[in-house]
Parts: structure tokens; C-alpha cells; sequence
């Protein structure tokens, strides 16, 4: 899946089922962590993008994708389902 393709449908979550403002969720913006001052997600709101991810996308994440931190940005969380898609 094209990175663009991510990115809509990854944005159209984060704007529909976390209630982020879609202004944020510019370019500028996807190395910024999810959980600061900028996005200020919570926990919770991590594990809820989590498996609405994996639900939208159909794909199931490995632990070890996850412990390294990168899905709390915009950038590592495209990285990760780009890296599921392609397997």
C-alpha cells in the first residue's frame, strides 16, 4: 500500500475515532510524539489507535515492533503497517 494511502486512512482514524484536530496531522508535524504536547494523546488513546489500526489495515503487529517506540509518532506508526503490508 502506498504511503499516501496510509496516511489517509490513518488520519481519517486518528480525526474519527480520537478526535485529533485534522490540522495537526500535517507533514511538519509526523515525527512529534502522539503522546505530547502537540497531539497529547493518552495511553489509552495509543492502545485504541492501536486496534483500530490493525482493524482498518488487517494486519496483526509482532511485539517486538512495538517496544522500540516507534509507534508513538505519525512517521514510525506509517513505518510499521507499511513494513505488515509488505509481509
Amino acid at each position: 500500500m502506498k504511503s499516501v494511502k496510509i496516511v489517509e486512512k490513518l488520519t481519517w482514524i486518528m480525526v474519527n475515532k480520537l478526535k485529533v484536530n485534522p490540522i495537526l496531522i500535517v507533514s511538519e508535524n509526523f515525527n512529534k510524539p502522539l503522546t505530547g504536547t502537540l497531539f497529547e494523546l493518552k495511553k489509552l488513546d495509543l492502545l485504541y489507535l492501536f486496534f483500530e489500526i490493525e482493524k482498518n489495515f488487517s494486519i496483526i503487529f509482532t511485539t517486538t515492533k512495538i517496544l522500540d517506540y516507534e509507534f508513538n509518532t505519525i512517521n514510525g506508526i506509517i513505518h510499521l503497517i507499511d513494513e505488515e503490508i509488505a509481509e
